[in-house]
């Protein structure tokens, strides 16, 4: 018997929360790369490709630049971020 899908939250309480929620600095600069991507995904266009082939530069737009995620060409004793290794 199939059960009925129940939001994970309130659409009124959210709405109350992202009115007043405002990105970072770090953001602004990536807008572009944000609305091209948006437009990738919104047109379809994404389909037509391969899974590796966007992988990387969505890898550094989103975890590098967005997020600020650190990877361990950065110089740093740690890293937060890691690309998968290939098995030999």
């Amino acid at each position: 018997m199939p059960t009925t899908a129940k939001l994970l939250f309130r659409p009124e309480v959210l709405h109350l929360h992202l009115a007043s929620f405002h990105l970072s600095e770090r953001v602004n600069p990536v807008g572009p790369k944000l609305a091209q991507s948006g437009e990738m995904i919104a047109s379809g266009r994404i389909d037509s490709f391969k899974e590796r082939e966007p992988l990387p530069r969505f890898l550094s737009d989103f975890f590098y630049d967005i997020l600020g995620y650190g990877g361990p060409d950065q110089g740093a004793d740690r890293y937060t971020i890691s690309l998968e290794k290939p098995s030999k």
